[in-house]
């Protein structure tokens, strides 16, 4: 008999690894809200092999290593996000009205376990020792989009669970780009107004095999002078930041916050507060406009960053 499956049961979830590339003992967290499919690793590849004075087809088909990498892309809710596994640093921070998590970068990335199932076909498929590319992107009318890019280092399955964690994915609305009005900020000078913005972490990591394994030992971040990748759509109204594209001038900080509680970022309880750090503006082109408006692109590169979560007390 053919099962009918249900898209309502199934889950993903992540939790946190005690041990780095030992799978994580609860794995019941939400990314946020995933709202597309995810193209998860083929779950046993081979390559055909032939063979002299066979014949014209495969021989047979010999195991390939695990390439155990997938993007999860999803629109962020709160704090239960696993940004560490690509910054580096989770740290909880509070203040007047609110609580959070702060992450920010060390040149080593903890690691955390990615599970996803399926319960009506008692499926569950855990990816352990996973790090992760990031990019936060939004624009007028969207809300704001992270997509973490994992490579895990092992996979487990099982066909055979009857019990799968209880996931609640918190009924907020996303983080909408209206909400970060003209609060961005260049070297604390508002920018006129922001229209997208585009920002990439990249750690390019490697998977790097142990002997006698399918998948990886370890995930290495090499060095990478083009780590970063910060843009920023903006309606000028002077030519501040096209005149410091073309200066040496000081390095700037540039924080981008999306304030869905409060009137100022001090005041915020509930937000996103990005922080690009001692920024050189790379480039500000004045375009050739053709729609009445020189809106335009900064580009900037920063030498350290961070993401500050806040979540209002009491929620």
């Amino acid at each position: 008999m053919v099962k009918r499956l249900q898209a309502s049961k199934g889950m993903v979830a992540w939790g946190a690894e005690a041990t780095s590339y030992t799978k994580a003992t609860e794995v019941k967290t939400p990314f946020g809200l995933i709202t597309s499919a995810i193209d998860w690793p083929v779950a046993n590849p081979k390559t055909p092999k032939g063979t002299a004075g066979h014949r014209r087809g495969p021989f047979l088909y010999s195991a390939d290593e695990y390439d155990l990498s997938f993007s999860i892309p999803f629109e962020v809710l709160d704090a239960n996000v696993p940004f560490q596994c690509a910054l580096g640093k989770a740290e909880a921070v509070t203040g007047t009205g609110y609580t959070g998590k702060k992450f920010t970068e060390l040149d080593t990335l903890p690691t955390i376990t990615v599970q996803h199932w399926q319960a009506d076909t008692t499926f569950l498929e855990s990816f352990i020792g996973c790090k992760a590319d990031l990019s936060l992107s939004a624009k007028r009318g969207e809300a704001l989009v992270a997509t973490m890019d994992f490579v895990a280092a092992s996979r487990e399955v099982s066909t055979t669970t009857s019990s799968f964690p209880t996931v609640t994915v918190p009924s907020l609305q996303p983080y909408r780009f209206w909400m970060i009005g003209g609060r961005a900020t260049v070297g604390g000078t508002a920018l006129a107004s922001v229209t997208s913005v585009d920002l990439k972490w990249s750690n390019s990591l490697s998977a790097m095999g142990g002997d006698g394994a399918r998948g990886a030992y370890v995930i290495s971040e090499d060095e990478a002078e083009g780590k970063y990748d910060m843009q920023i759509g903006f309606l000028p109204t002077d030519a501040s930041q096209f005149a410091a594209a073309w200066a040496n001038g000081d390095p700037v900080d540039i924080t981008i916050p999306f304030i869905r509680a409060g009137s100022t970022v001090t005041a915020a309880t509930d937000a996103v507060i990005i922080t690009l750090e001692d920024c050189v503006i790379m480039d500000a082109p004045i375009p050739l406009a053709d729609k009445g408006s020189l809106e335009s692109t900064l580009i900037v590169g920063p030498k350290d960053t961070s993401i500050e979560i806040r979540v209002p007390k009491g929620e």
